[in-house]
Order: C-alpha cells, then sequence, then structure tokens
C-alpha cells in the first residue's frame, strides 16, 4: 500500500462554475484526510492545499507562462487529476486520473492513454464509455454551502421566475422572456451566493436547461419550485433521477413532473445531508483504490 500525494488540475479562471467548485471541494477533502494535495489556481476552501504558482519561460524569444512543477519533482506517487475537458496529458505527469464531471466528446476520449484511471460524477456520464471488470467507479464531492442556501420562510411574498445561463441554455432562448424571467447569470458581480440565495428565496419559480446543475438544488433549498423545462421525451422523470441522484427530490424533470417537486422540495436538504455521507464512503474508496493500484 502507498500513500498518494495528489495534483488537482483546475482550468481556465471560472471559479463559480460547478465543476470548478467540485474540483477544489475535492481538493479540501483530500487534504482534510492528511494526504498531500496541490491544485492550480488559488484556493477555494480554507484548507492545507497548496497551490502551485505559474512561471515564465523564454523560448525563441517568446515568454510564454506555465504551472511551475518544481516543487513536485521529489514527491512520490504522485496522481493528477483532470477534468474530463482536458485533452491528452498536458502537464506531462505519469500517474493520470480522470474524473468525468460531463458528457464528453469522443475525440477528447480518444487523446487520453488506455492507462488512465476514471472515476465519474453520476452513472449518466458513463454513456459512451466501455464497461471495466469490475464496473464504473463513481467519485461524487461537492460544497453543498446548506449554511448559505436555505429557505427564509418568505412564502406568499415570493413571485416570479427566474434562471442562470448555464449548459444547454439555447442562443435564441425567448421562451424565459415570455414568462418574465429574471436572469442571475450576474450573480458574481452582483455579490455571489448570498446575493444568489436571496433572489431565490424572492422567486416562485427556477427554471432550467441544464439537467446537471447545482444551481437546481440550490433553488430547491431556498424553497423555489424548480424546472427543468427540456426534459428528452425518451427518458422517464424517474429514470432521470436514477442517472443523477443528487436531483432526486425538489426539482421537477419537465412542467408535467411539477407535482413531484412541490411534494418533496422539504426533502432536498436532509437527503443531500445523507447523500454527503455517501460522498465521505466514496471518497473513502477512492482513495484506497489509488492506494493499491
Amino acid at each position: 500500500m502507498k500513500r498518494p500525494s495528489f495534483l488537482i488540475y483546475t482550468p481556465g479562471s471560472r471559479e463559480w462554475t460547478g465543476g470548478h467548485v467540485v474540483l477544489h471541494a475535492l481538493a479540501k477533502k483530500l487534504a482534510d484526510r492528511g494526504l498531500s494535495v496541490w491544485i492550480t489556481s488559488p484556493v477555494m476552501f480554507n484548507s492545507n492545499v497548496k497551490v502551485l504558482e505559474k512561471r515564465s519561460i523564454e523560448e525563441k524569444g517568446e515568454i510564454r507562462e506555465e504551472i511551475d512543477l518544481r516543487p513536485l519533482y521529489k514527491v512520490k506517487d504522485l496522481y493528477v487529476v483532470y477534468p474530463e475537458q482536458i485533452e491528452g496529458n498536458p502537464l506531462k505527469i505519469h500517474n493520470v486520473i480522470r474524473w468525468i464531471l460531463y458528457y464528453i466528446k469522443d475525440e477528447i476520449k480518444q487523446s487520453w492513454s488506455k492507462n488512465d484511471i476514471l472515476f465519474f460524477l453520476t452513472p449518466a456520464f458513463t454513456k459512451g464509455f466501455d464497461k471495466p471488470d469490475g464496473g464504473f467507479r463513481f467519485l461524487e464531492t461537492m460544497d453543498l454551502k446548506l449554511d448559505v442556501f436555505t429557505n427564509k420562510g418568505y412564502g406568499g411574498q415570493r413571485s416570479g421566475y427566474c434562471h442562470v445561463r448555464k449548459k444547454n441554455f439555447p442562443k435564441d432562448e425567448a421562451h424565459f422572456a415570455h414568462y418574465g424571467s429574471k436572469d442571475l447569470s450576474d450573480f458574481i458581480e452582483q455579490g455571489g451566493f448570498k446575493y444568489l440565495a436571496e433572489q431565490f428565496n424572492r422567486a416562485e419559480y427556477f427554471l432550467s436547461y441544464d439537467h446537471a446543475t447545482f444551481y437546481t438544488l440550490a433553488a430547491a433549498l431556498c424553497g423555489c419550485r424548480v424546472v427543468i423545462v427540456n426534459p428528452n421525451p425518451l427518458i422517464s422523470p424517474i429514470n432521470y433521477r436514477r442517472k443523477f441522484p443528487s436531483q432526486m427530490y425538489g426539482v421537477a424533470y419537465g412542467w408535467m413532473d411539477l407535482k413531484h417537486a412541490d411534494l418533496t422540495r422539504d426533502l432536498v436538504k436532509p437527503y443531500l445531508q445523507e447523500l454527503e455521507k455517501k460522498h465521505d464512503k466514496m471518497l473513502s474508496d477512492f482513495i484506497d483504490y489509488i492506494s493499491y493500484s
């Protein structure tokens, strides 16, 4: 049994996206277990996670920036964790873990090594992958911000619709304007998650085109009637919830499923708290698998 160390690769600067948040949450939870963890962007949560800075490199008279890997040169049993959109192995680290947080394009998958270790966020994202011996491996962790996203009990004072422009949002979308839905996509500039929670507490409905987003859960925690407006006609609400277990309660998969969301909204918080316990078990299994691989 070895004691692995981890480098979490967080591409870009989209600190408020769900994928970015869960990568930081994974880094924190691994560090809280006493493991050595590095990350490639400023830490989002208070932890012992170390940040790899960038350094300037001059090549052929041109200056470029790259992640400074020198602090890792003597680290044994180092594993890099890439999210699903990363092609190849840009950091050229020998041990590679791919964490599949969303659907993936074939051309990206073809750039990976057959020796890469795959973990999936949910069963839905295994589509297009061959099932390995022993079955698919899953790892789910999230920062639920239960202290921020709470129902303040405004009740009858709620009114109107709101939404956040996320994945699958049509460029020519016009239905939300028909509802007079308030676009909360600028919530970062308006005050971050606290502002978003306040808006969720004042709206009656939260509408989404994204079938796998934290914002549906956050809105439900705040008491919104949450509706995914573009359900796949070939997938029933029951099968949808099997594919995305975190969306089990408080979320309507299409307008015809609204009764389910209304009847189960009060179950969202206790269910997510129980889900956190399952996530802790997943993390333990993840560490054990890597330690013995």
